[in-house]
């Protein structure tokens, strides 16, 4: 079983220059978890194939099995999703 977060991000977005490093240093907490940043001006096609509407947005999956997602700046609501990624159990 695995789990992963993607945390989509633009570098011209002012909200994901905040989220980001945040994220990373949140996901030291979370070993089980891998973290992978998709750059959305340089990587569109996962980006569309996701969905993803809005940057900042973070999707976890479950053994490749979308299981939430988050958007926007506030840092609790990734937190949240890591937390439910954690403990998810198909």
């Amino acid at each position: 079983m695995s789990r992963t977060c993607v945390l989509f991000t633009s570098p011209t977005c002012a909200p994901c220059r905040h989220v980001k490093p945040v994220i990373e240093d949140i996901i030291q907490d979370f070993e089980d978890i891998s973290l992978n940043i998709v750059d959305i001006t340089t990587n569109k096609t996962l980006s569309d194939a996701s969905d993803v509407r809005y940057v900042p947005t973070m999707i976890a999956y479950y053994d490749n099995k979308e299981v939430g997602r988050n958007t926007g700046s506030d840092i609790m609501g990734y937190y949240r999703l890591l937390k439910t990624l954690r403990n998810y159990r198909g």
